[in-house]
Order: structure tokens, then C-alpha cells, then sequence
């Protein structure tokens, strides 16, 4: 009993002095500070995959060539991206669903009214920047396209609302089968 009784006090004294030195020279660990939440980025896939910045405008037709600008701009208006993936010196398809369906005023109207337009081209007798050659084929690879023209309608997160090509019968008849994907 008595060496029980020598153990505890040993083990008191020992704790009381422990506590003392401890208060007296303070705990060098830091307070835990609150984590800021990441602003979203503008160049980060849906899979989470960087894409490089293309340092670019806008077309004189009014298409964003940088995606990180596309975003921005689909996350101020609210509105879907529609990406054009197109060979636009080459490809026959894509030459014709701009000349038919792109470059007329009821997709321009229709357009302005619905989504966000990007335009990543792909060209053979034309030379684009590096950041923008580099931008595209990531793009590319992210969403695994095989086929020209593509034509992806995306949220500005990058997820995919649906997909279209080339259609005949004009503005009219793309911007309906678009609109029904945008539903």
C-alpha cells in the first residue's frame, strides 16, 4: 500500500511539473486557420485537368478562341459554351456547316441568345500561336474527339450537355436540335 500510494504521488508531482513547464513555455504548435475555398479556375477541365491559357480574342464573328475566356464569360451570363472543334482550311463538313449554318444571321441572333461560342480550329495551311496549338489539343484530349466537325455544348464546368455535328437543312433546322440538347 505504501509503495502504491510513493507511486502516485510520484506520478502527481511529476504531472503538476510537467503541466507548470509546459503553460511556462507555451505550445509552439499554430492555431488552426480557416482553408479560403479555391476560386474556381478558368483553365481546369471538369476532369480536372489543366488546359494551357491561349493568350487570344475573339473572332471578328464574335467565337472566344481562348477557353479560359469562355468560361469566365458562360460563368458571368449564365449561359452554356457551344465548342466548335474544327479544321476550318481542311475539312470539308466544317467548311459547310460554317458557310450554311454559322455564318448566317439567325444563328448569329439565336447564338446570342444561348450559349457562349468557342472555336478551337485545327488547321493544316494555317500556323496558330503555340498557346493556342497547345490550348486546342488538350481540349481535344479531354474530350476525346475523333471527328471534325464536333460540336460540344458544355456547362461552364466542362461537363457535356450534348453533342452535335453537322446537320442539312440549315440554321434552322441546327439551332432546334441544339436547342432541344440546352433543355
Amino acid at each position: 500500500m505504501y509503495h502504491s500510494i510513493k507511486t502516485k504521488r510520484g506520478f502527481i508531482q511529476f504531472s503538476t511539473a510537467f503541466c507548470a513547464l509546459f503553460f511556462l513555455i507555451g505550445c509552439d504548435v499554430p492555431a488552426p486557420v480557416a482553408e479560403k475555398t479555391p476560386e474556381p479556375s478558368n483553365n481546369v477541365s471538369s476532369l480536372g485537368r489543366v488546359i494551357p491559357v491561349a493568350k487570344i480574342g475573339k473572332t471578328e464573328d464574335g467565337w472566344f478562341q481562348s477557353y479560359a475566356d469562355a468560361v469566365s464569360e458562360s460563368r458571368t451570363s449564365g449561359k452554356p459554351i457551344m465548342i466548335d472543334f474544327t479544321g476550318s482550311d481542311w475539312c470539308g463538313w466544317c467548311i459547310k456547316l460554317d458557310k450554311e449554318v454559322f455564318h448566317t444571321d439567325e444563328f448569329k441572333k439565336w447564338a446570342d441568345d444561348h450559349v457562349v461560342l468557342l472555336k478551337l480550329d485545327f488547321p493544316r495551311s494555317t500556323q496558330l500561336p503555340k498557346d493556342v496549338v497547345e490550348q486546342n489539343s488538350a481540349l481535344q484530349q479531354e474530350y476525346a474527339i475523333r471527328g471534325f466537325p464536333t460540336i460540344l455544348l458544355t456547362d461552364a464546368g466542362g461537363k457535356i450537355i450534348g453533342k452535335l455535328g453537322y446537320e442539312a437543312g440549315g440554321p434552322e433546322v441546327w439551332t432546334r436540335k441544339a436547342s432541344q440538347l440546352l433543355r
